[in-house]
């Protein structure tokens, strides 16, 4: 573990990114693991400086810009991935520290400035689904928090929500696959579930609706178009064959251009509104009731905070 402190401050790309997948792991199995154990379980004082020494480093690196790993590609390790990585390490800590002073504060305040804004942010969480939904289900839990912060990425935790659900469409098979892969997937479902079917949390929601850059959203151009590529040179393979003691030479040209015009498929996030939102649980609710899938949870439970959300709403 000290090795892996000591690279995350290294000058080489390859060992601050390797420490960086390192430290997700460790602090997200001791996260997931304090979700599941008893609520009595906690730290031991070298556990706890440990963690806190980590976090220490986490806010020294993002509390500029100008470190050499950030804001691009280097040497093949994105500076997006080492900061994605940066956010649920720290989240995780914050978390497992029981952690809501200056440093959560100036946590919160330094990652922000990674993400643009809400849309961006749901974007790059969706690249990983695990950290996905661990993200979210801190997010939510800690949502009054982070929007006292009133920076542009936090001032709404749920805008964030209904951006990743425009980006998948609304879809309840999405959901019902993340809580038969994703350990916490089910507690955040659950989550979402007590959270919309309070009244003022709910007006929060519909809110957050109307503010999504995808409230409005044309679907009638559903393709790229790819234009016919400039000329450019021919990739020639040359290759000499040895016969006997006769060296025969020829040539292999490719033309690789494009040379029409290609209409490609494109995937469009869905519509963000009150109506798809309640759709997709609806979905999700018929899919469970009807065994499409084997899951490996009792549904019960689910399936009543699902009606409980669809009678409130009627």
């Amino acid at each position: 573990m000290n090795q892996q402190l000591q690279n995350l401050s290294s000058s080489n790309a390859l060992k601050v990114y390797q420490a960086c997948n390192f430290l997700e792991s460790a602090t997200k199995s001791l996260w997931v693991d304090g979700q599941l154990a008893s609520p009595n379980s906690q730290l031991n004082v070298d556990q706890q400086k440990l963690w806190e020494s980590l976090l220490k480093r986490i806010l020294d690196k993002t509390i500029t810009t100008s470190t050499f790993w950030f804001g691009g590609a280097l040497n093949g390790y994105s500076g997006d991935n080492v900061y994605d990585r940066l956010l649920s390490i720290g989240l995780y800590l914050i978390e497992v520290l029981s952690l809501q002073d200056t440093n959560a504060i100036a946590f919160f305040l330094n990652i922000s400035k990674f993400y643009r804004h809400p849309g961006e942010f749901a974007a790059r969480l969706l690249a990983n689904d695990e950290r996905c939904i661990n993200v979210l289900f801190i997010l939510l839990k800690r949502s009054e928090f982070v929007e006292k912060l009133e920076t542009p990425l936090w001032q709404d935790v749920r805008l964030l929500f209904v951006e990743v659900f425009a980006q998948i469409r609304f879809d309840a098979l999405v959901l019902l696959e993340w809580m038969q892969s994703e350990v916490i997937a089910l507690a955040l479902i659950n989550r979402i579930l007590n959270d919309v079917k309070q009244e003022k949390n709910w007006t929060l929601w519909k809110k957050a609706f109307e503010k999504s850059k995808f409230a409005e959203l044309s679907h009638a151009n559903t393709y790229a178009m790819i234009e016919p590529e400039p000329q450019r040179d021919d990739v020639v393979l040359k290759i000499s064959e040895l016969a006997v003691d006769i060296v025969y030479d020829k040539e292999i040209r490719f033309n690789d251009r494009e040379n029409i015009n290609r209409k490609i498929p494109q995937v469009c996030p869905e519509i963000a509104s009150k109506e798809a939102f309640v759709k997709m649980f609806s979905e999700l609710r018929s899919k469970l009731a009807r065994g499409d899938q084997i899951v490996h949870f009792k549904t019960e439970k689910l399936l009543g905070k699902i009606d409980e959300f669809l009678r409130m709403i009627k």
